[in-house]
């Protein structure tokens, strides 16, 4: 048996970052470890909420395809495309099926969990991933967990939870909204 920390990695580091600002009086700003934002106290901006960019998956960082206005909360993203190798047509990435050993395949090219934590994030990036949205957003609201995803397909459509529908603003008109 082995266990590999790799997939929450930068998810407690941000939480311990954040846990060492508050300690020595840091109460807002944003801690990015490329994918994963943890945000801290309120933003100066528009009552205290934050404008998060959600990553185009077709284009380089800092392209963004919408924002989601959002209070203090950790958001990580995972997608398919940063983080792969092709070969001919066959693109093989980083998230890989436990049950086969190879790349899961999916419809998803990006998905985003928000959560109070970005050790939680990180976890329900990969549930998200494996399980859908809807499925995943039913099993945190089971589990008594506080989740929202946005998840990115290859058909230019978004999906969001339920939650986020008056915080989510598609800014780029080539994708559409599912919900």
């Amino acid at each position: 048996m082995e266990l590999d920390l790799g997939g929450i990695a930068k998810g407690y580091i941000a939480d311990k970052i954040k846990d060492f600002w508050l300690a020595n009086d840091v109460t807002s700003g944003i801690i990015n470890l490329g994918g994963n934002i943890l945000l801290v106290g309120q933003s100066s901006h528009e009552h205290g909420l934050w404008n998060i960019g959600i990553q185009n998956p077709e284009l380089s960082r800092g392209n963004d395809l919408a924002v989601v206005t959002i209070p203090e909360a950790s958001i990580v993203t995972s997608g398919v495309y940063e983080r792969f190798l092709k070969t001919g047509k066959h693109m093989y990435h980083h998230i890989i099926d436990p049950l086969t050993g190879y790349p899961f395949e999916t419809k998803i090219t990006g998905i985003t969990a928000i959560t109070p934590t970005s050790t939680e994030a990180e976890i329900w990036t990969s549930l998200g991933f494996f399980n859908g949205v809807v499925n995943a957003s039913k099993m945190a609201a089971n589990r008594g967990y506080q989740v929202s995803f946005i998840a990115i397909y290859q058909d230019h459509t978004v999906e969001i939870s339920e939650d986020l529908k008056s915080k989510f603003t598609l800014t780029d008109p080539k994708y559409r909204l599912l919900n």
